[in-house]
């Protein structure tokens, strides 16, 4: 009995214990996506709303519990990012430099040639006339100044001469005398009065007289209204020619500058020939004295001469050339007089070709 009290007992916990087994959940492999958390069993609503759901909407972790480890994302490979190739510099484009004009101080015939000659030299020419203009400029004030002193001095050279001095030192023993007489002590003044006197041979006497007599009062000219008159006249007359020579220059000055806005190529060459030509009155205006001055310059008027010439040639061999190109046709010969009838047309066309026959 005791026997199979024992088997039974044993044959029980057996099969609790495989029904236990049966009830166990099987193990869960671990996935890489995140699931949803499972929410406990037994909750209630309430504690449910208490919860505290995260930024994802997710229920927290309860205090004591490890919140779930978020997913490991593979990051992507980054792509080598080249930078971009250098841009090419764009080609600077000079300006076209402007055609230097040949210089106005050359004559018209050796301006014809200035497009042959290279721009290297053309540079270097345009410089050295710059740097001449320039020295005559700065020595304008020096020449006129002489200029003025050769006119002062020109009459007295021969007296210069005759003293065994040029002029230069003549005007200058001037200057130191003028000097002695003004400042110098009364001892050097009488010395160089009595060198004065006997060099030029002064007659002591009439000197003496001279220095003791009164000199004579010039007498006081009597009222005379016409005199004033006359004064007053030729005061007016001098005003009226002065302002209407102002005036005349103001309007020729306007229409010089009028007359050169058009850029006349010769006017340097012809400006001397152009003020003759209106002084003496034989041109009425600039224009027409700029055409007249191109007849009388040799130098302007061979130039013209031969352009007109290398046109002409021109013109001529288009001409030639053009003649040529067309080809010759038959011309009809002068028309036969009609006879009035067919017959009278016929014998005539046969007589013309017997008479070519022939």
């Amino acid at each position: 009995m005791a026997d199979n009290e024992t088997s039974l007992k044993e044959d029980l916990a057996a099969a609790f214990e495989a029904a236990d087994k049966a009830v166990e959940p099987a193990p869960v492999e671990a996935s890489a996506e995140v699931s949803t958390p499972v929410e406990p069993i037994g909750e209630t609503a309430e504690a449910k709303e208490a919860r505290v759901r995260d930024e994802k909407g997710r229920f927290a972790a309860k205090v004591g519990e490890k919140s779930p480890e978020p997913p490991k994302v593979a990051e992507a490979p980054k792509a080598e990012v080249k930078p971009p190739p250098p841009a090419e510099p764009t080609p600077i484009v000079e300006p076209e430099k402007p055609k230097a004009r040949p210089p106005a101080s050359w004559k018209p015939t050796a301006r014809e040639g200035w497009d042959k000659v290279p721009q290297d030299i053309q540079a270097e020419v345009i410089r050295r006339e710059r740097e001449t203009a320039m020295a005559l400029q700065e020595s304008a004030e020096a020449r006129q100044t002489y200029s003025k002193f050769k006119e002062m001095t020109g009459p007295y050279e021969a007296l210069f001469r005759a003293e065994g001095v040029d002029t230069m030192q003549g005007v200058g023993n001037l200057m130191r005398a003028t000097a002695v007489l003004a400042t110098g002590a009364p001892q050097a003044k009488a010395d160089l009065i009595a060198n004065l006197i006997q060099r030029y041979g002064v007659d002591i006497a009439t000197l003496d007289a001279r220095l003791s007599g009164q000199a004579a009062q010039p007498q006081q000219p009597a009222y005379d209204p016409g005199f004033i008159a006359r004064q007053a006249q030729e005061a007016v007359r001098r005003e009226l020619a002065q302002y209407q020579q102002e005036s005349a220059k103001k309007t020729a000055a306007q229409q010089l500058e009028a007359f050169q806005s058009t850029d006349p190529e010769f006017f340097d060459d012809l400006r001397d020939d152009m003020s003759r030509l209106l002084e003496t009155g034989f041109a009425k205006d600039y224009n027409d004295a700029y055409s007249k001055a191109q007849l009388l310059n040799p130098e302007v008027s061979r130039v013209i001469e031969q352009r007109k010439a290398a046109a002409n040639q021109g013109s001529t061999h288009r001409s030639v050339a053009a003649a040529s190109s067309i080809r010759g046709q038959p011309t009809a010969g002068p028309p036969v007089p009609s006879g009035g009838s067919l017959k009278d047309d016929l014998e005539a066309a046969w007589d013309r070709a017997s008479n070519r026959r022939a």
